[in-house]
């Protein structure tokens, strides 16, 4: 009786579990397995659990894909609003825009470079509201290498006399502020911090273009510019354009082409130590999310030297969260592209004017050591070191440094991130590593020491 029952209701006697019950239960199984696979991948690709479960370079390629792809949401996502903008591909009105840039005083200004999803094609956007033949569409679109070839080949047959001069950083950003508000108040310097140079920066350390085409692409831009703010008369001629690099995270890639492509014009790196940069660029993080001068945002180990020496200090970089330890490798492998261009002054003729940010906002007796250093600066960017400098201009500049140091200005010039002792131990551990930035007095080799001679 027993078995006859069993064969009619063999879950409700025997416990055997019948066909539909076991592909239940495998189902269970198969959505926990799931799950717990979700979770895992979830949870090692957060920064805290991967430092723990991961090795130390897997680490370091996790938050290069991570801050990479940041990076390149920070500088194409602004271009999005255009991208119905009209394209302009035939040659005849492509010569008519280089014509009209050339032989007027409206140039378009550079809103920026966007990369079309349809042809994966790069376009420089500019802002043509002011040329009278293409004015109806506002904001156009051009194939920039094309468009860079055709200016090219006319503004490198102008005789500019305005220099221009680049300034690099590693200060994570108050370096440059600071000297673009003290020049700003001076006559004689219109100062841009064009950001499409970020974009472009990507596009060289993404490879996405030949080397022939880059360096085509910064002379002609960089020209540009230069006749843009000409034309417009905010300097005086045989004067100084001076480009700021937009933020340190971009030094690696664009200093070195920009030596390349502009052997004779002038350079300065600002440099900060370790320390102040990553509080400073944390504070920026906090204050404004990601910002381009905030290191923090980005990984700035790319397309330099640096390769070598990260890999040497991985495991120390993987003691640190993943902000800090992003803006240590940013402000080493700034550091480090300086050293190496330094290194090979006499092939590459780079000689630029390297300041120590200390000196600039040195307390002493009468501010003596900061003004000098201020001086000594503007001497260098405006080619005026065999003749003197307006004093009118001096003293306007003077006076807005005397506004930084007693921190009359805005937050950007102040640390809010206090960093605890073990995090100092690991930054400078970190720095240790690099043998060519051990320098015993925070000096970098070659720096600027104020002096009234």
């Amino acid at each position: 009786f027993s078995q006859k029952i069993s064969l009619k209701m063999p879950n409700a006697l025997t416990g055997t579990p019948g066909p539909s019950e076991t592909a239940g239960l495998v189902l269970d199984v198969l959505a926990a397995l799931s799950a717990f696979f979700v979770a895992a991948l979830l949870l090692l690709n957060t920064d805290h659990a991967s430092r723990y479960l991961l090795g130390p370079l897997h680490v370091l390629a996790r938050r290069t894909r991570s801050s990479k792809y940041r990076f390149e949401k920070a500088i194409f996502s602004s271009n999005e609003n255009y991208k119905d903008a009209a394209k302009v591909l035939n040659i005849t009105y492509l010569e008519k825009l280089v014509s009209a840039i050339m032989d007027t005083l409206t140039v378009p200004e550079i809103v920026g470079i966007q990369r079309d999803e349809k042809d994966f094609e790069f376009y420089l956007l500019l802002d043509c509201s002011e040329v009278i033949e293409f004015a109806e569409f506002d904001v156009i679109r051009v194939p920039i290498v094309t468009f860079c070839k055709m200016l090219l080949s006319r503004i490198d047959k102008l005789e500019l006399s305005e220099s221009m001069c680049f300034v690099a950083d590693a200060s994570a950003g108050l370096g440059p502020i600071i000297l673009t508000k003290c020049l700003n108040a001076s006559t004689d310097v219109a100062v841009l911090t064009p950001m499409w140079m970020a974009a472009l920066a990507f596009v060289i350390e993404q490879d996405m273009s030949t080397a022939e085409s880059l360096d085509i692409i910064l002379k002609a831009l960089c020209k540009m510019e230069v006749k843009r703010v000409k034309d417009l008369e905010q300097i005086p001629k045989s004067r100084t354009v001076l480009f700021n690099l937009p933020g340190q995270a971009v030094v690696p890639v664009l200093l070195p082409a920009l030596q390349r492509v502009f052997p004779c014009q002038r350079h300065i790196f600002i440099y900060d130590v370790c320390e102040s940069s990553v509080t400073r660029s944390l504070a920026l993080a906090n204050k404004e999310g990601h910002n381009l001068y905030c290191p923090a945002s980005t990984q700035a180990a790319i397309g330099s030297s640096m390769a070598k020496n990260v890999t040497n200090c991985s495991k120390r970089l993987t003691e640190l969260p993943e902000a800090i330890a992003n803006s240590v490798v940013s402000w080493m492998a700034s550091v480090d592209t300086y050293l190496f261009l330094k290194a090979n002054g006499k092939k590459n003729e780079y000689s630029p004017f390297v300041l120590r940010l200390e000196y600039l906002l040195a307390q002493s007796e009468g501010n003596e050591i900061s003004n000098v250093c201020l001086r000594n600066v503007m001497e260098f960017v405006m080619g005026s070191r065999s003749r003197p400098l307006l004093e009118e201009s001096l003293k306007s500049s003077i006076n807005t440094l005397r506004s930084v140091r007693e921190g009359q200005l805005n937050s950007e010039c102040v640390d809010a991130v206090v960093l605890s002792e073990s995090s100092k131990v690991a930054i400078e551990r970190c720095v240790s590593c690099h043998e060519g930035i051990q320098f015993g007095d925070r000096i970098l080799i070659g720096s600027f020491k104020p002096t009234s001679d």
